[in-house]
């Protein structure tokens, strides 16, 4: 997908930009992509690897190199939407200091929405309420690729933080920012995220957050420039949304049969978080899957059809999956299109 992701860049309507492709010592064809729309006229900087640095490092190494006054980050599997330079830009101009200017991603697996983030926080955000509307209640949190940051933001928050993993970096990031520094919040879909196997929770092992996300807690937690009181609701939203997405994986990894991820997750549970009743249910879901194969199916099948609860909540799920296909289709048939 990498020549859709370089063409949604050159589509838009914004025409003052370069693209800088960093390429992680790909095997593929890589190279000769970028090669012919360089050879077409488009403004694309190529730099290849000579070993795979790892994506955390490729995007730091990115980070590093921008002298742009504004910047953004794009997957290669990922797309930019043709309004997005020009509609972030109009943030920056009705709000001079915010730092960074973001707009809705909609997500799809190129067959259906999947999803579209954030959702419910739009508008000018002032530190550190900013962070708290969309931590607290429904986690929620800006999209990379859907967000153009000001260069200023390298010089006062650094670079990426890489202790907290890939699954979370890109959030650390832009909380950091968030808690000290005015941002602002488009409900205009400003890219596309495809999703990708390894890039969801029902796939993910807990490795992919733990340790990591503590270290996203302690850096929002521990900087003394927030406030005491909303150091300490910061810290328990996301520890509640650590926790929910740690039983979210370990029941997965039990659905999909990856067993020892699952006891990871029910002995974090027990032991830092002292959840004894979690981590029991999670163990005796492991224990059924390990002894008895067909009562866990069987089980399975029973959760699914059982409760009037359960009826509603696939209602609701399936209503608003067809308000994401009426109201973003036409963003789904732009990605087929590219």
């Amino acid at each position: 997908m990498l020549k859709k992701a370089i063409q949604s860049v050159l589509n838009q309507t914004y025409p003052n930009y370069q693209v800088c492709v960093y390429d992680n010592a790909s095997a593929d064809q890589t190279a000769s992509v970028v090669k012919n729309l360089i050879t077409s006229g488009a403004n694309i900087r190529y730099h290849r690897h000579t070993t795979n640095i790892g994506m955390q490092e490729n995007f730091q190494y990115g980070l590093k190199r921008v002298d742009t006054p504004f910047f953004s980050f794009l997957c290669d599997d990922d797309i930019l939407l043709p309004g997005f330079f020009e509609k972030a830009l109009e943030g920056f101009e009705k709000h001079p200091d915010a730092q960074f200017s973001t707009g809705l991603a909609v997500y799809t697996d190129t067959r259906e929405i999947t999803d579209v983030k954030p959702q419910g926080v739009e508008g000018y955000l002032e530190p550190p309420e900013s962070l708290l509307s969309m931590i607290t209640g429904n986690f929620t949190h800006p999209i990379l690729e859907a967000t153009l940051f000001r260069r200023e933001v390298i010089a006062e928050f650094g670079y990426l933080d890489l202790a907290v993993g890939p699954l979370g970096d890109d959030l650390d990031y832009m909380f950091r920012i968030m808690a000290h520094r005015p941002v602002v919040v488009s409900n205009t879909p400003y890219a596309i995220r495809v999703n990708q196997p390894t890039s969801n929770l029902v796939t993910a092992d807990y490795h992919q957050l733990w340790p990591g996300w503590l270290k996203m807690i302690q850096n929002l937690s521990d900087d003394e420039r927030i406030p005491a009181h909303v150091q300490t609701q910061i810290r328990d939203a996301l520890t509640h949304t650590l926790i929910a997405w740690l039983l979210s994986i370990g029941y997965a990894n039990v659905r999909n049969g990856r067993l020892d991820s699952a006891s990871k997750c029910a002995e974090l549970l027990r032991d830092y978080f002292r959840l004894e009743d979690e981590s029991e249910a999670l163990d005796k879901y492991i224990n059924l899957r390990k002894d008895h194969e067909m009562l866990f199916h069987l089980k399975n099948l029973q959760q699914h059809a059982s409760s009037l609860m359960q009826i509603r909540t696939q209602f609701m799920a399936r209503r608003k999956w067809r308000e994401w296909q009426e109201k973003y289709g036409q963003y789904l048939q732009y990605l087929q299109a590219l």
